[in-house]
């Protein structure tokens, strides 16, 4: 049985990659905001899928390859987005060149889903080892 990869992204980069990865036998299904893209690679043979959640479903590996921090950011934590819909034990790579604090802040969003009212600052660092009051609470 083959991994089962979903590439979300699918502009120059990341149908490359997806295509490379269908080459070697891989079970891949990609996804791209642009209905156009999506259309145009459904045409050149590739799997689509028309939105994250359903290019997620049944993948055991996720692959993000986004033009920039906006399209990073509603990918991973939008209300469907990756953090949201992927499932448990599922192996997500981000592989975009964005900036250090986006990364940071979809770094934390498994975090903030998993213990929504954690005792954090916005950029992530624990309040106790900055804050005596905090420390003591």
């Amino acid at each position: 049985m083959s991994e089962k990869v979903a590439v979300i992204g699918m502009g120059q980069m990341g149908s490359g990659m997806a295509g490379r990865l269908r080459e070697s036998g891989l079970d891949v299904v990609g996804y791209d905001v642009s209905a156009d893209q999506r259309a145009r690679l459904t045409k050149d043979g590739f799997q689509m899928a028309s939105s994250i959640a359903e290019a997620l479903a049944g993948r055991t590996l996720v692959l993000t390859s986004l033009p920039d921090p906006k399209a990073v950011t509603e990918a991973w934590l939008g209300t469907d987005g990756i953090v949201a819909r992927a499932a448990k034990g599922t192996l997500c790579i981000e592989l975009s060149t964005i900036d250090p604090q986006t990364m940071r802040q979809v770094q934390r969003g498994p975090q903030r889903q998993a213990d929504p009212d954690r005792r954090r600052r916005d950029d992530g660092r624990d309040p106790r080892r900055t804050d005596p009051q905090a420390a003591r609470q």
